[in-house]
C-alpha cells in the first residue's frame, strides 16, 4: 500500500528483536529444520542451528514459536509470517522496535541494522494509564505484607519478584536472604 501511495512505510515491531531476526532468516531456519530432522519436521536434534544466525547463538530452532517453524503450505499464518520476513527488509523505509539498544546482544542488533534501511530502537512503548488510587493497607492486606512494609523506612526494602511461573526452593530463598544479610 505504501509503495502504491508513494509514501514511506514505517513498521512498528513490538515483539522481541530475536523474533524479527527469526522472521528475516525464516528460509535459513526452515533449511536447518529440514536438515536436522532428516527431511521431516522433528526438532529433536537442532543444536547445529546455534551460531548460524547472528545474535541467535543461544537459541535452538525448537525454541522458536510454532508459528515460525510450521509448514507454510499447511499453515496460513506461517505463510504470512514468512512473507512478512521477506518483504519488510526490502520495502520498509524504517523499522521501529519496542526495545532498548543495550538490552539485546550486540551481534543481533548489528545484523538487524544491516538488514533494514533504518532500524530504530524506541525503548519501551507501553500505554500509560492514570494510576488508580490504592486502597488503604489495612483494607486489602490479607497477608500483613503491606502493614509490615508501611512500618519500614523509605528505600530500606528490596522487592524481588520471580513472577507466577517459577518458585524458589527453600534453599534458594535461604541463599537469597543470606546475600542480603537477612539470615
Amino acid at each position: 500500500m505504501a509503495k502504491k501511495m508513494q509514501v514511506p512505510w514505517v513498521t512498528l515491531w513490538v515483539p522481541a528483536p530475536y523474533l524479527l531476526a527469526a522472521h528475516v532468516y525464516i528460509d535459513v531456519i526452515s533449511e536447518l529444520l529440514y536438515e536436522s530432522s532428516g527431511g521431516g519436521t522433528s526438532t529433536d536434534d537442532d543444536d547445529k542451528s546455534r551460531g548460524v544466525i547472528p545474535g541467535l547463538s543461544m537459541m535452538r530452532i525448537s525454541d522458536l514459536p510454532n508459528e515460525i517453524i510450521d509448514d507454510q503450505d499447511t499453515s496460513r499464518i506461517a505463510y504470512l509470517l514468512r512473507e512478512m520476513g521477506r518483504v519488510i527488509p526490502i520495502c520498509a523505509t524504517a523499522v521501529v522496535m519496542n526495545s532498548y539498544a543495550k538490552v539485546n546482544p550486540t551481534p543481533l542488533i548489528a545484523d538487524l541494522k544491516s538488514k533494514f534501511k533504518m532500524l530504530l530502537q524506541a525503548g519501551c512503548l507501553t500505554v500509560s494509564f492514570p494510576l488508580s488510587p490504592l486502597p488503604s493497607s489495612s483494607a486489602s492486606d490479607t497477608t500483613g505484607c503491606l502493614t509490615w512494609l508501611d512500618a519500614r523506612d523509605p528505600r530500606s526494602v528490596v522487592y524481588i519478584c520471580f513472577g507466577t511461573v517459577a518458585m524458589l526452593s527453600p534453599s534458594e530463598v535461604l541463599a537469597l536472604g543470606e546475600s542480603f544479610g537477612v539470615y
